[in-house]
């Protein structure tokens, strides 16, 4: 007899602000029991009462963003999160200030990028 499969969900919500949309974060994921959600345009600094919706039943959350809630991006699982990075490996970040100089972008557009990543635990 072959083991069970466990499907892992996954989604993704550019939530334009998660202070604007705590209420809507909080039912839809009470409803979908998502495993993980892939959250972007948080606008909410590392610590913000907002957060608590990605956190809801126990959920385990890392946030990363440039302070005054100016951009961010979350990641919200069932299962904890480690080895979590944010940012770009620097010889990235430098090819893509390159690339953006060559295009005719400031190089500084670059640092607003955000990125994060971890291992969810388990899977």
């Amino acid at each position: 007899m072959s083991p069970a499969r466990r499907t892992l969900t996954v989604a993704t919500w550019n939530v334009n602000g998660l202070r604007a949309r705590t209420g809507r974060v909080e039912s839809w994921l009470a409803r979908t029991r998502l495993d993980v959600l892939l959250v972007n345009e948080t606008r909410a600094d590392r610590g913000d009462p907002s957060e608590a919706a990605l956190l809801l039943d126990g959920r385990h959350l890392h946030h990363h963003g440039a302070p005054g809630g100016r951009n961010g991006v979350a990641i919200s699982s069932v299962r904890p999160l480690k080895d979590a990075v944010d940012g770009f490996e620097a010889p990235i970040a430098e090819g893509l200030r390159d690339r953006a100089e060559a295009e005719g972008w400031e190089r500084a557009w670059c640092d607003e990028a955000r990125l994060t990543s971890a291992v969810v635990d388990g899977v």
